[in-house]
């Protein structure tokens, strides 16, 4: 039994590791204040070529709100990145009123830009 457990884990961890070779997806995430949520919203809007309009920044917004504190929302959006179609997700979790933790789970490359950008901001 403990050889069978032991094949399983080392198949799944090789698994994990091949996905993670080839960057399928990749993630930036902060901890912010729920006022400055906007402000990050639209810094890493021009990171993408479409998809990541108002419109949908609204909608990040309206989840924020309506996330229960010690909840988690999330909302996917398809968007383009340099030429390319793809999809971001963006998860939030609210610790209590006054904090929110956020994600944004898309390519390595455009997780790179906007944890760029929450580093800048947090200046």
């Amino acid at each position: 039994m403990t050889a069978n457990l032991t094949t399983i884990f080392v198949l799944c961890s090789a698994f994990l590791a091949s996905a993670c070779a080839h960057g399928q997806s990749a993630d930036a995430s902060c901890n912010l204040e729920p006022r400055d949520l906007p402000k990050l919203l639209q810094a890493i809007r021009p990171f993408v070529e479409k998809g990541f309009g108002q419109s949908e920044i609204d909608a990040v917004e309206r989840l924020a709100a309506s996330t229960p504190v010690k909840s988690t929302g999330t909302k996917t959006f398809p968007i383009s990145y340099r030429g390319k179609d793809t999809a971001m997700r963006v998860e939030l979790k609210k610790d209590d009123v006054d904090a929110i933790d956020i994600w944004f789970i898309t390519v390595p490359e455009l997780a790179k830009e906007i944890q760029a950008k929450m580093k800048e901001l947090a200046r």
